[in-house]
C-alpha cells in the first residue's frame, strides 16, 4: 500500500447567521493536503487512510475524495517494507 500526499479542493463556508454580500463574495474553496495510505484510486474517487491494521483489513481516519476535487497525488518515499501483511492474517 503506497503512502501518498493528496492535494485537493474542499468546500468553505461561513457559519454566522447573517453575513453581508461582500463577505459571501469573498468565500473561496480551500486547498487541503491529506497524507496517508492510498486505498483506492479510480476515475470517480481517491480513498486515503491514515491508519491501517497489519492485516490490511481495518482502516481508520479515512477520507474518500471526489476525483474532480483532486489537484495532485504525490507518492511519499518512506520505507514501509516492515508494514507488509503478516503471515498469520
Amino acid at each position: 500500500m503506497d503512502l501518498v500526499k493528496v492535494v485537493w479542493i474542499d468546500t468553505n463556508g461561513i457559519d454566522d447567521s447573517w453575513v453581508s454580500r461582500e463577505d459571501v463574495l469573498e468565500i473561496t474553496p480551500i486547498e487541503m493536503e491529506t497524507i496517508g495510505y492510498l486505498v483506492e484510486n479510480d476515475d470517480v474517487f481517491v480513498t486515503v487512510s491514515g491508519t491501517v491494521s497489519d492485516c490490511r483489513e481495518l482502516f481508520g481516519n479515512v477520507n474518500c475524495i471526489p476525483r474532480c476535487c483532486v489537484r495532485s497525488i504525490q507518492p511519499l518515499k518512506v520505507d514501509t517494507d516492515y508494514l507488509q501483511p503478516q503471515d498469520d492474517c
